[in-house]
């Protein structure tokens, strides 16, 4: 995928420099011919080498052959001239920003539309609260996927299930509700209700559940790291320690054991193994009609380690993956310091804020010219970091340094030791095919759990007591709990939903199914007996990959790999409902099409607090209020039922999906529409592709709390390549070393500040 990415970028480069030459050669007449005809200088030719080919013939495929050498082979070169155009285009985008821009406002960072039809809606504008570089003393670490901690869930020594900062105790099979039975339909129907509604409440407040803790996985010079902070004070780093010799793709935090978990038991999945066959109306050449939907399991042997004493599974047929030595550094030159002190760069970038609330009040004009206030200022400050990697003995001493309310959501789990993945574990899956399991609790450095998988593992997603890790072989494996809470060791499932040579992509929770991107499609699968229970196309080009999928009241936004165009399909019915262009709007918001921002990707998808988060693969950062209303609709061909034909948003007094394959039913949210007119641009961003969004909630003081029970803050977190501020552009500060890697040129973290309110926060 990085080659393909590489490849057609380059192609727009070379695209664009042959456009020049082109328009610069229209320029010359003919005199200039018959000057050279009468001139007594030779002229200069650019002798080329014959290229050669078996045949004797020409072969266009080697005729370009040797530019691409020049672009891929010279790393150092296409680097060098890369980052060049790239100041350029800083400098075009700065120029832009000085100007006039079509009346919008300038707050906090952002670029904000003037009109606004819903004042409530400007109220809670994303405020910066920090920026800073991963790892100051490790330049060249690049990062690449994080994730929030959950730190809830467990079991008690005597077996009790911890319930937030309780114990509570329970039958083993004693459900809070019984099922009505079947001729009862009435009451049948308002239980599925009431059970789909909290469902659905709770997959809303699972943001508000997690941590501050966030573990951020980079990688340099052949090893992946971890790096564990605080989000609501990322000054420095709390532990950091190194994982495996390859890339780390995914981490996902899972939370402990629950009660509301499916059963457990390996004897109930032995029953799920079936074949395939069953799913109709297979889209074309996604795998076998027979093969697909087929779940087999999967015997776990455990091997003997050689080089620790991790334990490590693998399949009957498999073997560990042989030590691979990778480079994954940039430039091992380190960075020069910006104190006065001997230090590296052991800096903060600190966005302040004023302390004045922003209002939508009209801007002052001076003489006719429009006064913009930037209420944000930069500053940097030393922060002192003992070291990248602390060793085990100031493990202790780490801990000590965590903030109060991360010492009391830890205390809870304090002396239980005896079944660690009972409690709130971190799983990492990694190029080289492997799972990685650690405690969230305690010893995070040490691996509890090492599983060899078939193939690379690029997603990792928790349901109810049951682990989905999609693989780059067109299969998903499931793992589950034994009874004791603990993960099984037993073995897994693996769901084929595609052939191996394509990869699934991502995975998400919408309406209490789990969809699963594979190429141009999404599968809908059943979380609790693992069927296939629906296949469509979410885009009409074979080779579109669907990358990220974000669910929200009844809409599911996803993003298109190499496309710029988001797509909302219906969470119930699965009808396409609208389309978004973000390209359009970058482009006239920084000012040039000269830019490689027309190479506009979405490379990372977030919706929090009813808003939906663009990450592009140039940097840029935008938000976007989701609203409830459409002005535009899709024209789609897709067949609608009864229930799905009202999705223009709520109305009446409830909706109810209706599941035509089963007797399943939904209660109707809202549709998530997405309204670029409202749409605000960040000026702060990256220098490459945005990695990845993260929602956790803020920490706020108990006098805040007392004064707005209601309200909230969520704090969003982008981490990606390097650092930028539109406005001003591309520093200059060694410019004269080309292998030297300046401060901001570092893999970042950027964190917002969100005000939300508990009853409308998802």
């Amino acid at each position: 995928m990085e080659l393909q990415d590489a490849m057609k970028w380059t192609e727009m480069q070379r695209a664009k420099r042959m456009n020049a030459m082109h328009a610069s050669k229209k320029g010359a007449s003919i005199w200039d011919f018959f000057s050279g005809l009468f001139s007594h200088e030779t002229p200069q030719q650019t002798h080329r080498r014959p290229r050669r080919s078996a045949g004797g013939g020409s072969d266009p495929l080697s005729r370009r052959k040797p530019a691409k050498t020049i672009d891929f082979m010279d790393a150092d070169y296409a680097s060098e001239r890369r980052a060049a155009e790239r100041r350029q285009q800083y400098k075009i985008v700065r120029e832009h920003m000085m100007k006039e821009d079509d009346g919008r406002l300038h707050a906090y960072g952002w670029s904000l539309p003037a009109a606004v039809d819903d004042p409530n809606d400007s109220t809670s504008i994303p405020v910066p609260v920090f920026c800073r570089p991963l790892m100051d003393m490790e330049p060249s670490l690049k990062i690449w996927c994080a994730s929030g901690v959950m730190l809830r869930g467990g079991r008690s020594k005597d077996g009790g299930y911890i319930v937030g900062d309780s114990v509570f105790y329970s039958g083993s099979n004693s459900p809070n509700e019984t099922t009505p039975p079947p001729d009862k339909s009435v009451d049948r129907l308002d239980f599925e209700l009431r059970v789909a509604l909290r469902e659905a409440r709770e997959m809303e407040m699972l943001a508000w559940e997690s941590s501050s803790l966030l573990w951020v996985c980079s990688s340099n010079q052949g090893r992946s790291h971890v790096a564990i902070v605080d989000s609501n004070n990322p000054n420095s780093v709390i532990e950091a320690f190194p994982v495996c010799s390859a890339h780390l793709l995914c981490v996902s935090s899972v939370p402990g054991v629950r009660e509301s978990d499916y059963s457990p038991g390996d004897e109930d999945w032995k029953s799920f193994v079936r074949g395939g066959g069953f799913v109709k109306d297979l889209p074309a050449d996604v795998t076998e009609p027979e093969q697909f939907g087929a779940v087999e399991w999967t015997e776990l042997r455990k091997l003997e380690s050689d080089e620790d004493s991790t334990p490590t599974y693998c399949g009957p047929h498999q073997k560990p993956s042989p030590t691979r030595s990778r480079d994954f550094s940039v430039c091992e030159t380190p960075v020069a310091s910006t104190s006065d002190t001997q230090q590296g760069l052991n800096a903060v970038t600190e966005i302040v804020n004023e302390t004045t609330d922003f209002t939508p009040e009209p801007r002052e004009i001076k003489g006719g010219v429009v006064v913009k206030g930037y209420v944000l200022l930069e500053k940097y400050q030393d922060a002192s970091v003992k070291g990248v990697f602390p060793a085990a003995a100031e493990l202790k001493e780490s801990h000590g340094a965590l903030p109060s309310h991360i010492k009391d959501a830890l205390s809870k789990y304090e002396g239980l030791s005896e079944n660690m993945t009972a409690l709130p574990t971190m799983w990492m899956g990694s190029q080289n095919e492997y799972i990685f399991i650690h405690s969230a609790v305690s010893d995070w450095r040490k691996c509890l759990r090492r599983i060899k998988m078939p193939d690379s593992v690029l997603c990792i997603l928790h349901y109810k007591g049951r682990i989905f890790a999609a693989l780059a072989n067109g299969s998903i494996a499931v793992f589950h709990r034994e009874r004791s809470g603990g993960w099984s060791e037993s073995g897994f499932h693996t769901i084929t939903v595609g052939r191996a040579t394509s990869s699934v992509r991502s995975l998400s929770v919408v309406a209490g199914r789990i969809w699963a991107a594979y190429r141009n499609c999404i599968i809908v699968i059943d979380p609790k007996d693992l069927t296939v229970h629906k296949v469509f196309a979410a885009h009409p080009r074979r080779d579109s990959q669907v990358r990220h999928m974000q669910w929200i009241g009844d809409g599911v936004w996803i993003s298109i790999r190499l496309d710029s165009t988001l797509r909302l399909y219906h969470a119930h019915t699965y009808t396409h409902l609208q389309d978004v262009d973000i390209e359009p709007y970058v482009t006239k918001m920084l000012g040039t099409n000269k830019l490689d921002f027309s190479y506009m990707r979405t490379t990372a998808l977030l919706v929090s607090c009813r808003r939906l988060w663009i990450g592009t693969g140039t940097g840029v950062i935008i938000s976007v209020p989701l609203t409830e209303s459409n002005g535009t609709r899709v024209e789609t061909k897709v067949s609608v039922q009864a229930a799905g034909e009202e999705v223009r948003g709520p109305g009446g007094l409830i909706r109810v999906y209706s599941d035509v394959n089963s007797e399943r039913v939904t209660p109707g949210s809202f549709i998530p529409y997405c309204d670029m007119a409202r749409a605000q641009l960040s000026f702060h961003g990256h220098k490459d592709s945005v990695k990845f969004f993260l929602a956790v909630p803020s920490i706020e003081s108990e006098v805040k709390k007392e004064e707005a029970p209601e309200s909230r803050k969520m704090l969003v977190v982008s981490g990606g390549d390097g650092y930028i501020d539109f406005r001003m552009g591309e520093e200059d500060d060694n410019l004269n070393e080309p292998c030297a890697l300046r401060p901001r040129d570092m893999s970042h973290l950027i964190v917002w500040e969100v005000d939300t309110s508990l009853s409308r926060s998802s």
